[in-house]
């Protein structure tokens, strides 16, 4: 097995298209936990009114995904990281290590449903 990976975020019944990155594990997977966490003290720190004003607020898989990879990718002049957009995970260029991010999901369970995975597969 190699240490590609891909992510897809996922809240309630909806899912994102999937990203798959060729370096990865574990320091890709901290990179999304490091987002979702700043993006939900954003979301936080807002009035609450304003929470579901946008799709980026309301945690919608699809836009949050396109917001990653532009948080991801910010000092990139290219994009050569590696990173791909698939339909799924089957399709996907991850050597069989998959991560959905559930959004609903503090810090701490993000970072367990990481590790669970990860676990159900090598361990």
């Amino acid at each position: 097995m190699g240490d590609r990976c891909s992510i897809a975020f996922v809240n309630g019944d909806r899912k994102s298209v999937v990203l798959s990155v060729n370096w990865a594990l574990p320091a890709f997977v901290t990179e999304v936990v490091d987002y979702v966490a700043a993006l939900k003290a954003e979301i936080a720190g807002l009035k609450p009114e304003n929470r579901k004003a946008f799709p980026i607020y309301r945690m919608e898989p699809d836009i949050v995904i396109v917001d990653f990879i532009t948080w991801f990718a910010y000092e990139m002049v290219r994009v050569d990281e590696g990173l791909y957009l698939s339909k799924d995970e089957e399709s996907a260029a991850n050597d069989g290590n998959h991560f959905d991010f559930d959004l609903t999901k503090d810090e701490e369970g993000l970072v367990k449903k990481a590790v669970d995975q990860w676990n159900d597969k090598y361990l």
